[in-house]
């Protein structure tokens, strides 16, 4: 684990208060969403979880109506994203496609947007194992000689990292004044000999020596992660979507929802695109 866990300054990861913003501004009335709906189709963009929602679509046979997609890890992306030391700049190709996606005025944006530290934490035993009481699931153990962090510095650090991704909805907003949604991540998986029987190419020998956390830890970190990244979405004024209730088993992800141990199947994506389709027709569920 990255020493910086127990090295990150808490007031320069402090969120703005900004007053949240309903995302589907301009279309509070139902009438007026189900014609825009029908008319026009939405765009989901995003990394790895992308894969469910278009797996999702392929199994809907058009249920859900016509969505275009934009996935990062497109070869001719690649790198899709570049680091400058202050802010994530996606590459021109990349920057081109969604914009230009945006200004059709698509019915609706999905963006999915969240970093995967809370699940590199959650699957690599690190250096100097650590654990952390959530105020809200206190009747959860910690690990026996783990090092306590704060809930608030991890909180902070999750803050952090799902912050950053958010820089190019501002660019979005320059041609597109429609709704933008952000879905919550899948929740983690309880099962750690799924972990390793799906460990990543570039933690599978650490995974291998050290073992993998206690599915506690990895509720607690998903837990926390979630709720930074809602706090994310409220700043920049978009709306946070939760994972779909029905995804949930004991607050791990229901193995069967489950491609390997990180991302959603098509069973995922529909339950995911379910809970999309009902924000767009119920107006009172979407109230920022």
């Amino acid at each position: 684990m990255q020493k910086s866990c127990y090295h990150l300054k808490p007031s320069r990861l402090k969120p703005t208060q900004q007053p949240a913003i309903s995302p589907f501004r301009g279309c509070e009335d139902k009438t007026a969403m189900d014609q825009t709906a029908q008319r026009k189709p939405g765009l989901i963009f995003g990394d790895s979880h992308i894969g469910a929602w278009k797996a999702g679509l392929e199994k809907s046979d058009g249920r859900f109506g016509a969505f275009e997609t934009v996935a990062f890890w497109e070869p001719r992306y690649q790198p899709s994203m570049t680091w400058t030391g202050s802010e994530l700049l996606y590459c021109d190709d990349l920057q081109h496609d969604l914009l230009t996606a945006a200004a059709k005025s698509p019915s609706i944006i999905v963006a999915l947007l969240a970093g995967t530290r809370h699940f590199q934490y959650g699957a690599v035993t690190g250096p100097r194992p650590f654990d952390v009481v959530h105020p809200a699931m206190q009747d959860l153990p910690c690990a026996e000689g783990a090092t306590l962090v704060p809930y608030d510095l991890l909180w902070r650090m999750f803050w952090q990292d799902h912050n950053v991704q958010f820089g190019f909805l501002s660019k979005l907003r320059s041609v597109y004044a429609g709704p933008i949604v952000v879905p919550c991540f899948p929740p983690l998986v309880q099962s750690s000999e799924r972990i390793l029987q799906f460990a990543p190419p570039q933690w599978a020998d650490e995974m291998h020596e050290k073992g993998v956390p206690p599915a506690t830890l990895r509720r607690k970190l998903w837990a926390i992660s979630a709720s930074a990244l809602e706090a994310v979405c409220r700043s920049h004024g978009v709306m946070f979507v939760p994972v779909p209730q029905a995804s949930l088993v004991d607050g791990y992800i229901h193995p069967d929802l489950l491609s390997d141990a990180f991302h959603g199947n098509a069973s995922y994506g529909s339950l995911a695109l379910e809970q999309l389709a009902a924000l767009l027709t119920t107006p009172g569920e979407i109230a920022a």
